[in-house]
């Protein structure tokens, strides 16, 4: 039993310096405001920068989604996750290609010479998704 909660309070200490690293990683990009410019907005509530936050953060913590917001711990529930990503008025394409030319300006271009030619392949093939055992499903 002291255990169990040994290891949820270390999950959640490391959770939070994720989320404050994510904090910080988005504040460099602007990411507030590209999404203001994405027509993400919530008119009341919390802020959509923090559901993003919160979203990506589960990549690295190894939770689900159902296991992160099944308690609402994180302050709000599924639905309010559900709406944010669901909406068709919130502009993802434009928020993205926001996202990644800040990467590419700030991160990518300074690490490459002026002598070298620039080239950007971006490949949107779609892979075939593949079941529990690796075989191609569907």
């Amino acid at each position: 039993m002291k255990k169990d909660i040994n290891s949820q309070n270390q999950t959640q200490d490391q959770n939070q310096k994720v989320k404050t690293r994510l904090e910080g990683f988005f504040a460099s990009l602007r990411i507030p405001a590209l999404l203001k410019k994405a027509g993400i907005v919530k008119k009341n509530g919390i802020r959509p920068v923090d559901l993003l936050i919160s979203l990506i953060s589960l990549v690295f913590s190894g939770q689900s989604f159902f296991q992160a917001y099944k308690d609402g711990s994180e302050g709000f529930s599924d639905d309010t996750m559900f709406r944010l990503l669901e909406n068709p008025k919130h502009n993802w394409r434009r928020l993205l290609q926001s996202v990644a030319g800040i990467i590419i300006k700030s991160l990518l271009v300074p690490l490459t010479s002026e002598n070298r030619v620039k080239c950007l392949i971006a490949d949107d093939t779609i892979y075939p998704s593949l079941d529990f055992h690796g075989q191609k499903s569907g």
